[in-house]
């Protein structure tokens, strides 16, 4: 049983961008696109990037995205993530973290991508919706304010036990 971690000092990612007056509101489709091309930019990176990603609960880091985490972590590159239900090592290669239930962290759905020439987030708050799961919508934000993504990181890392 994988063990929870306190939570950490630093705000969740979303709430990094919380007040940010230009949010938009789309479905989980749209942010899978958004969550892909960083994954896609992640690959590129190779050794160089680090990708975390909060998924929620361990019920969405599907198959397909298991394998797509670890193929990352192959080339060398940090890849981390993290969700309820999550344990230390979620896929081959990939560090995880469980997040306790009342973690802000646990409603949010954060893919954060790092390297040395790149630095972009997709940063979004689940809004509770029940009914079809690709009909969730989610409040989000996408960045490329390397600072922010910093913030983003330290934010998920302060979580690994």
């Amino acid at each position: 049983m994988a063990s929870h971690v306190s939570l950490p000092a630093v705000a969740s990612p979303f709430d990094l961008v919380a007040d940010a007056p230009d949010l938009r509101v789309a479905a989980k489709g749209t942010l899978l696109r958004l969550s892909r091309e960083l994954e896609d930019r992640a690959h590129a990176l190779g050794a160089a990037g680090m990708l975390l990603a909060s998924f929620e609960h361990v019920r969405h880091f599907t198959p397909a995205t298991r394998r797509r985490y670890s193929e990352l972590a192959a080339q060398g590159g940090h890849v981390g993530a993290f969700g309820e239900g999550f344990g230390p090592d979620p896929a081959p290669g990939v560090h995880g973290a469980a997040l306790r239930e009342d973690d802000p962290l646990a409603r949010q759905w954060d893919v954060v991508l790092l390297g040395p020439d790149v630095a972009g987030a997709l940063l979004a708050y689940d809004l509770g919706d029940t009914g079809a799961d690709m009909e969730r919508r989610f409040r989000y934000a996408v960045t490329w304010d390397r600072e922010l993504v910093r913030s983003a990181v330290r934010s998920l890392l302060d979580r690994r036990a």
